[in-house]
C-alpha cells in the first residue's frame, strides 16, 4: 500500500491530468522512411490515444528523400524525429540535438550478398560490386570494413539509394540493406542470399533513435516528458499486439508493402528489439560513447566526445521542486516513505543493472550462435555440393565400365564359349571367367544405384533439383512403376503382386518421374522382403482432398526400433534374413522418398512388426479442381 500511495503522489505531481477542455498542444514527428512497421509505435500511441491522454495532438510526417531528419527538426519543421545512430555523430560536431530512446537495441542495417561467389567476410567484398553510401547513412558498414583493414579504394562502390530492383540485379555482389526489410524480396523470389552482419565484426550500434533539441527539452519540458512517455507506451502495446498494429497501418497509413511484408518486418524487428528482455528505448552511455569512438577512428569528427545532455532523462535533477514542497508537508510520514522508496529504488537499480549485464551477455551468446549456424550452413551447403561433383565424376567413367563389361561378355560368348564345347578344363574356365564378368556387372549396377541415390540426395538438400511437375494421372503412374520392378517378382515366383487403384482419382501436381521413383522403391523393397506371400499396391482419395498410395506386404516386418528411424539417410535394418535379392542397401532409398514427399507437402510413414509384414503410406495433396461461377 506504501509503494503504491508513493507512486500516485509522484504521478499526480509530475504528470498532472490535462484537463478535458484544455487545448492540445500540436506537435510533429519526422520518420526516417516511408510508412511501414519500422514506426510502429507512433501510429499505436496516435490511434489509441496515448497522445492525447498527455495532451498531445501528434502529426506523423513520412520521410522526404530530400530532406535528413536531423535537420528537419533542427530546422523547426518538426519537433521530434527518428533516426540512426548518426544522432551522436550530429552532436559530436556541435548541433544541440538530445536523443530520447533507443528503439533497436540492435542496427538492422547489412550487407546482402549474392550466392553467385561465396561472400563469408568482408575480405570477399574486395574487387566486388557493392551498392551502399560511403557517407554517414551507412556508417555501420563502414565502421565494420574498416575493423576488417578492407581499403574503401579496393570495392567498386556505388553511392546512391537502392530500390527494390537493386536487390534483384544480378551485377551487384552486395548492397546495403535493412535486415527487417530487403531479404523480404530475395525469399519472394526465392533467391538464395547471404547476410554480413557489423555486429558480428565488433561495430554494434542502435538502431532507429528518438530525438529531440536542446531547444525543447529546456523550454518545453513537460511536451518533451509526455510525447517521451506515450511513444515508449505506444511501442509496448504495438508488440505485444503485432497483428492488430499491422491492420492499423494497412487501413490508416497505405504503406507501400504487402501486410505478408509487414509481417514479416515485424517478426524481424522483434529480434533487433529484444522487448522481452531489455526495456523499450534503453540506452547505455558507454555503449554511445564506444559508438563516439568509432565515429572519431573514421575521421568523421575530431572533437573528443562529451555526452553533456545529450542523454535525455525524463526526470532530471531539480525537476520535483512540487514533490519536495508536498513531501515537507507531510513532515516525519513522508520522510519515512521517501527512505522506503529510495530503498526500494536502489534495490530496483542494482536488479535493472544485473539484467541488463545478463541481457548483453545473452545478446553476444546469440549473436556467436548465429555466427556458428551461419558456419554450418555454408559447411552445409559445401558437403552437398562435393556429394553431387564427386557423385557425378564417378558415375560417368562407372558406366563406361559397365558397357565395357557387358561388351567383353557378348564377346566371350561368341568366341571363347563354342571354343570350350567338349573340354573340361575349357569349359571350367569359362564357367568362372562367365561368373567373374557376372560379379563385375553386378557389382557395378549396386555402385550405380548407390551414386545415383547420393547425387539424387545432394540435389534435393542444395535445392539444385530441376521439378518437371504438372498435373499427373496417379492411376497411369501406378502402372509405369509396376512396370517397371515386374523383373523383381519374376525372380522371386513366391510373391504375387496385386494392384487396386479407385476409378476417377484426383490429379496430383508433381513430377511424374519422382513420384515413380518412391513407388518403384517402396514396391522393390517390399517383394525383397517377402519371401513368399504378396504385395499389395492400393491407390485411393482420403475424402479429404489428398490421395493415398499404400504399399503393403506379408514379408519379414520391421522392428519397432528400425521403424522410428528407417527414413533417415544411412539407416540400415541388419538382421541376417532381411536381404533376398542382392545385397544389403546404403539406406539411401527411403530417405530420397521422405524428401520427395514432403517436397510436394505430402506425409510419408509406416507400420509393421517383426514376421507381420509392413505398410507403407504415401499422402499426397490432390489437386483441387476448377468450378464454374
Amino acid at each position: 500500500m506504501t509503494s503504491l500511495f508513493l507512486f500516485a503522489l509522484s504521478w499526480v505531481v509530475l504528470f498532472p491530468a490535462v484537463s478535458p477542455a484544455a487545448p492540445l498542444d500540436s506537435v510533429s514527428l519526422q520518420l526516417r522512411w516511408f510508412h511501414q512497421f519500422q514506426f510502429a509505435g507512433y501510429y499505436t500511441a496516435k490511434s489509441k490515444g496515448f497522445y492525447r491522454d498527455v495532451g498531445l495532438d501528434v502529426t506523423i510526417i513520412e520521410r522526404d528523400l530530400k530532406v535528413n531528419p536531423v535537420h528537419a527538426v533542427q530546422q523547426g519543421n518538426a519537433q521530434f524525429g527518428v533516426t540512426n545512430s548518426e544522432i551522436l555523430l550530429h552532436r559530436m560536431r556541435g548541433e544541440p540535438v538530445v536523443v530520447m530512446a533507443a528503439i533497436l537495441q540492435h542496427s538492422p542495417l547489412v550487407l546482402l550478398t549474392t550466392k553467385k561467389d561465396r561472400i563469408s567476410s568482408p575480405h570477399d567484398l574486395m574487387g566486388k560490386r557493392v551498392l551502399m553510401s560511403t557517407k554517414t547513412m551507412d556508417v555501420e558498414l563502414l565502421g565494420m570494413l574498416q575493423k576488417e583493414h578492407v581499403p574503401l579504394g579496393r570495392l567498386d562502390i556505388v553511392d546512391r539509394f537502392s530500390s527494390r530492383n537493386d536487390y534483384l540485379d544480378p551485377s551487384f555482389d552486395a548492397v546495403a540493406a535493412y535486415i527487417t526489410n530487403q531479404p523480404y524480396y530475395l525469399e519472394e523470389k526465392g533467391i538464395a542470399y547471404g547476410v554480413l552482419y557489423p555486429a558480428s565484426y565488433g561495430v554494434d550500434f542502435y538502431g532507429d533513435c528518438l530525438f529531440t533539441t536542446e531547444d525543447q527539452v529546456q523550454n518545453h519540458p513537460d511536451r518533451v516528458r509526455a510525447f517521451h512517455e506515450a511513444s515508449l507506451r505506444g511501442w509496448q502495446y504495438a508488440m505485444a499486439h503485432p497483428d492488430e498494429i499491422i491492420d492499423l497501418i494497412m487501413a490508416d497509413y497505405a504503406p507501400r508493402k504487402t501486410k505478408a511484408h509487414l509481417e514479416y518486418e515485424a517478426a524481424a524487428i522483434r529480434k533487433l528489439m529484444l522487448p522481452d528482455l531489455v526495456s523499450i528505448g534503453h540506452m547505455n552511455p558507454g555503449r554511445w560513447a564506444y559508438i563516439g569512438e568509432v565515429f572519431r577512428s573514421l575521421g568523421l569528427t575530431s572533437t573528443p566526445l562529451d555526452m553533456g545532455s545529450f542523454l535525455y532523462s525524463p526526470n532530471p535533477v531539480g525537476d520535483h521542486a512540487a514533490l519536495k514542497k508536498f513531501l515537507y508537508i507531510l513532515g516525519v510520514v513522508a520522510l519515512v516513505l521517501m527512505l522506503g522508496a529510495i530503498s526500494l529504488g536502489v534495490f530496483n537499480r542494482k536488479l535493472q543493472i544485473q539484467v541488463q549485464q545478463r541481457t548483453e551477455a545473452l545478446t553476444l551468446k546469440a549473436l556467436e550462435l548465429e555466427r556458428a549456424n551461419q558456419r554450418l550452413t555454408e559447411l552445409d551447403r559445401v558437403k552437398s555440393a562435393l556429394l553431387s561433383s564427386v557423385s557425378h565424376e564417378i558415375r560417368t567413367p562407372m558406366t563406361a565400365v559397365l558397357g565395357f563389361v557387358k561388351l567383353i561378355g557378348k564377346e566371350f560368348k561368341r568366341t571363347f564359349a563354342p571354343l570350350a564345347h567338349g573340354n573340361v578344363s575349357l569349359e571350367r574356365k569359362r564357367d568362372r571367367i562367365s561368373k567373374n564378368l557376372n560379379v563385375i556387372s553386378v557389382e557395378g549396377e549396386r555402385l550405380t544405384r548407390l551414386i545415383s541415390d547420393v547425387l539424387d540426395l545432394s540435389k534435393i538438400e542444395s535445392g539444385s533439383v530441376h521439378w518437371q511437375d504438372q498435373d499427373i494421372d496417379m492411376a497411369e503412374v501406378a502402372y509405369n512403376s509396376v512396370a517397371v520392378v515386374q523383373e523383381l517378382f519374376a525372380q522371386n515366383p513366391g510373391t504375387n503382386l496385386f494392384m487396386d487403384v479407385q476409378d476417377n482419382l484426383p490429379r496430383v501436381h508433381a513430377d511424374p518421374d519422382r513420384i515413380i521413383q518412391v513407388l518403384i522403391n517402396l514396391l522393390a523393397n517390399a517383394v525383397k522382403f517377402t519371401a513368399s506371400g504378396e504385395v499389395r499396391l492400393t491407390l485411393a482419395s482420403d475424402g479429404a482432398g489428398h490421395i493415398e498410395i499404400v504399399v503393403s506386404d506379408t514379408g519379414i516386418g520391421i522392428a519397432q526400433e528400425d521403424a522410428e528411424d528407417i527414413f533417415n539417410m544411412f539407416h540400415q535394418v541388419r538382421r541376417g534374413d532381411t536381404v533376398r535379392f542382392g545385397e544389403q542397401g546404403a539406406g539411401l532409398g527411403l530417405a530420397i522418398c521422405k524428401e520427395i514427399v514432403e517436397h510436394y507437402g505430402g506425409s510419408i510413414f509406416v507400420h509393421s512388426a517383426l514376421g507381420q509384414g509392413s505398410r507403407f503410406t504415401v499422402r499426397l495433396p490432390a489437386v483441387v479442381p476448377k468450378t464454374e461461377n
